[in-house]
């Protein structure tokens, strides 16, 4: 939650026309926004993996992958084109609601054919034409995903055979990082795919990892000395990847009210841009800060609606849903045999 709480003020820089802004940007080469994304993926692989382990099929696993993933993005998919869309446009609505319109919430859902905007939506922004920017890592989530369920199909999910397996990422990721740095999908795949893999790696490895301050002391000394060199960003990766698992198991008993809350970080990532992109366009020269103050309550409100009313809901029916697909594919191989 704090991860995606800070996406939404890492945005509001460049939303707001300010983008040199950024907290960490003049520190590292990235800004709050992508360490936190790299945050989003590190608990990811620990999770994804720990989820694939404990499902009893692979058809529960897919299908606890596609509820948390789709009824909340189809619901902020409809806000972009049907609420934010009609009331930001410049366009009369005739023209608006066209096919582009009647095909953009279809398009998304795929997470290959997405779309910068909307007609005539946020064309004098600061940060023109985008609705929801922040999409775009979700690709790169289901991809990870289908790594963790090929791995796993093929059993390396256990301590000594995935060492294989992060040995030959570590080789691809290598060649790609030298020949192609971090520039295009490529790099979005260098970038996405590492604390991912580094956070699969601590769950499989779980038993064996030591979580103390001496040793995040000494990636953060490991990394200042490394500034300089052409390995600095994997080690600030690392450093942050180490440091979100030290600081998730600490066990820091005044958190634990917020986990009886309710996880609203998916929602506060989904519907963050929007909301944000709607405040640059109503109020013309909103500094970052005036953002910040006015986009995290609104997002706020939306995440905790959508996360009691939408994801725990249907969440709650997946293993009912699961099996109800077995049994349809259970009566659909034996119609075919």
């Amino acid at each position: 939650m704090a991860a995606a709480i800070c996406v939404l003020i890492s945005h509001s820089y460049p939303l707001s026309g300010n983008p040199g802004l950024d907290p960490l940007a003049n520190i590292i080469p990235l800004t709050l926004g992508e360490v936190s994304v790299l945050l989003f993926f590190a608990i990811s692989g620990f999770l994804i993996a720990k989820s694939y382990e404990t499902r009893r099929s692979l058809t529960e696993f897919a299908t606890a992958r596609v509820l948390r993933i789709y009824p909340g993005l189809f619901v902020a998919l409809v806000f972009c084109a049907f609420v934010v869309g009609p009331v930001c446009t410049v366009l009369p609505l005739s023209q608006y609601f066209g096919r582009h319109v009647l095909t953009f919430v279809p398009d998304e859902l795929t997470l290959v054919r997405m779309r910068d905007g909307l007609p005539g939506v946020f064309l004098n922004n600061p940060y023109p034409v985008a609705i929801n920017g922040s999409l775009w890592t979700l690709y790169y989530e289901v991809a990870c995903y289908i790594f963790v369920t090929l791995v796993g199909l093929a059993g390396m999910l256990r301590t000594r055979r995935f060492a294989w397996c992060l040995l030959v990422y570590s080789g691809i990721y290598a060649i790609a990082r030298i020949k192609y740095g971090f520039t295009g999908s490529t790099g979005s795949y260098l970038d996405l795919t590492l604390p991912f893999a580094l956070g699969t790696g601590l769950y499989v490895y779980r038993a064996r990892i030591v979580l103390s301050a001496a040793v995040f002391g000494a990636f953060l000394l490991a990394t200042v000395l490394l500034r300089h060199t052409t390995c600095y960003r994997e080690a600030i990766v690392l450093t942050v990847v180490y440091g979100t698992f030290w600081l998730g198991f600490a066990g820091w008993s005044p958190l634990h009210a917020y986990n009886r809350l309710g996880d609203y970080s998916y929602g506060t990532y989904i519907f963050a841009f929007p909301i944000q992109q709607t405040l640059a366009h109503f109020l013309p020269g909103i500094s970052g800060p005036q953002m910040i103050a006015l986009a995290l309550p609104c997002t706020l409100l939306f995440a905790v609606t959508s996360w009691h009313y939408i994801e725990h809901p249907i969440l709650n029916r997946r293993r009912s849903i699961s099996k109800a697909l077995e049994i349809q594919i259970g009566r659909l191989t034996q119609s075919l045999a």
